[in-house]
């Protein structure tokens, strides 16, 4: 039998599984793609699952002391290294930044 810490970390892979598999659908249908079987698009569900990451995340601060505060620091060291990654494939030839605006982009 697992614990409740065992538990909240078990949800969280399981949040951070559907996450991936959200972005996954969203790079192959867009961001903007209505599923009626959930009636919400891929954004709207990527922001819930984040929502629900949070959660977690919140609820192992607050009982396990988990302590984890998200650090501006790293969190630019990730973005240079991503930048980094970014320019080297489209200097490869593997990546556009030219993202039509319908794939992301809400028409008025």
């Amino acid at each position: 039998m697992m614990n409740h810490l065992q538990f909240l970390l078990l949800k969280l892979s399981e949040e951070c599984n559907e996450i991936g598999k959200i972005a996954s659908t969203s790079i192959q249908l867009g961001l903007l793609n209505y599923n009626p079987e959930i009636d919400a698009s891929n954004k709207k569900c990527l922001h819930l699952k984040l929502d629900m990451l949070n959660a977690i995340v919140h609820m192992l601060n607050q009982q396990y002391q988990f302590e984890y505060i998200p650090d501006c620091g790293e969190m630019n060291k990730v973005e240079v290294k991503i930048r980094k990654d970014l320019n080297h494939s489209i200097g490869l030839g593997l990546v556009s930044m030219n993202v039509p605006d319908k794939h992301w982009h809400k028409r008025l």
